[in-house]
């Protein structure tokens, strides 16, 4: 799929550990987050969920709410594909 390699937005490829990058696998919010920058992190899959018009299942909608919560409000600017 394109959005793997996708250099038209700067959210889509993030560098993590090789550590953090085996405990994460192909998990997504409702079952990881990385230890640090958690509501960055938020941010940045549900723009890349925006972008490339992905879905999201009940399970994993509901845990980016839960986790939004209670992060800072921001605005995301996303360009879709």
């Amino acid at each position: 799929m394109a959005f793997y390699n996708d250099l038209g937005d700067t959210r889509t490829l993030a560098t993590r550990t090789s550590a953090l990058n085996s405990s994460k696998q192909a998990k997504g919010p409702e079952t990881w987050l990385p230890p640090k920058n958690r509501c960055a992190y938020i941010g940045q899959w549900v723009a890349v969920k925006i972008r490339w018009g992905r879905r999201v299942d009940s399970t994993e909608k509901a845990a980016l709410i839960r986790y939004a919560d209670s992060c800072p409000n921001v605005t995301l600017t996303v360009t879709r594909t």
